[in-house]
């Protein structure tokens, strides 16, 4: 069986005081002293959006959506992955431009 664990004065400190322990300003002069978050600009968020719109239009004329071939599970179980490939392609180009986008609404937040 354990002894009993002994608490050091640390332990009782922080065991019966539940208000804020003073640290002589240094958590004041650490945040002070961290670097400004940068917002990103209205060009770098444009120039994004451009981007995205021009994927976008890309994706819908040079990804073969009408030849995608139907899911089945026989299909998917299979162990020739030739379904898996187009799809795949198909769900990383939606995803980036879903991706691109909440980029750019952050962006302007």
């Amino acid at each position: 069986m354990n002894p009993p664990e002994e608490l050091d004065a640390i332990d009782e400190l922080f065991g019966r005081q539940e208000k804020y322990v003073e640290d002589h300003g240094f958590t004041g002069r650490v945040v002070r002293g961290l670097p400004r978050r940068r917002r990103r600009g209205w060009v770098n968020s444009a120039l994004l959006l451009f981007a995205t719109g021009v994927g976008s239009v890309l994706a819908v004329f040079w990804v073969p959506w009408g030849n995608l071939p139907a899911v089945r599970t026989a299909d998917l179980l299979s162990p020739g992955g030739a379904i898996l490939l187009p799809w795949t392609l198909a769900v990383g180009v939606i995803g980036s431009l879903v991706w691109a986008v909440m980029a750019v609404v952050q962006g302007l937040e």
